[in-house]
């Protein structure tokens, strides 16, 4: 079935989200059984149809920039899909959009962020994410390749004893598994390696 959205949104060559990174979200979200999803960066929204196909639920989307920079493309390809009543979607920065769905008391199961891919941003998206993120929930990270990714990466695995790394050998993909809740120290701080 994803095959079919990927060739009627027909935008496969314009984003990074591969159709096999499509299939393999889709594919883990139904072994999984996850239901709560959100993501950061919605663009054409292929992400976004890979998640609502698999879950048949409630999906939260952060972007600010889908009407400015994609002409609502995301939006409008949700409603051709017949997927636009499960979109809950909030144009605005994620640094804003995220605190407020924390106290909304909004809890996932699953996010993908695939947002701005600077450092601070995707530390930021991590940070607030982590707080509504359930245990034995899970975050995928797009863009693997991507030095600022992988610097985030590798202070979760210094710094996040409560997560587990899940190398998923697929396109630019990464996820973590939070195992347990927080059990640091106040002070507690492990040098990482940016470069990873």
């Amino acid at each position: 079935m994803l095959g079919e959205i990927y060739e009627e949104l027909g935008t496969e060559n314009l984003i990074p989200v591969s159709k096999e990174e499509g299939e393999f979200i889709s594919n883990f979200l139904k072994r999984n059984n996850i239901k709560k999803t959100l993501e950061v960066g919605f663009a054409y929204g292929c992400s976004a149809a890979a998640i609502i196909s698999a879950t048949q639920s409630r999906h939260y989307a952060i972007d600010p920039f889908q009407k400015r920079d994609f002409q609502n493309a995301g939006i409008k390809n949700m409603e051709r899909l017949g997927f636009r009543r499960f979109l809950d979607f909030r144009e605005e920065f994620s640094d804003t959009a995220l605190p407020r769905m924390l106290m909304e008391g909004v809890r996932v199961d699953f996010a993908f962020i695939d947002g701005l891919h600077l450092f601070d941003s995707i530390f930021v998206d991590f940070y607030f994410i982590d707080m509504i993120l359930e245990e034995n929930g899970y975050v995928c990270f797009h863009d693997y390749w991507m030095p600022s990714t992988r610097a985030v990466i590798s202070w979760i695995a210094n710094n996040k004893k409560n997560y587990e790394i899940i190398d998923v050998s697929v396109g630019e993909l990464i996820i973590v598994k939070k195992v347990r809740n927080e059990e640091r120290r106040w002070d507690h701080f492990i040098p990482f390696n940016a470069g990873m």
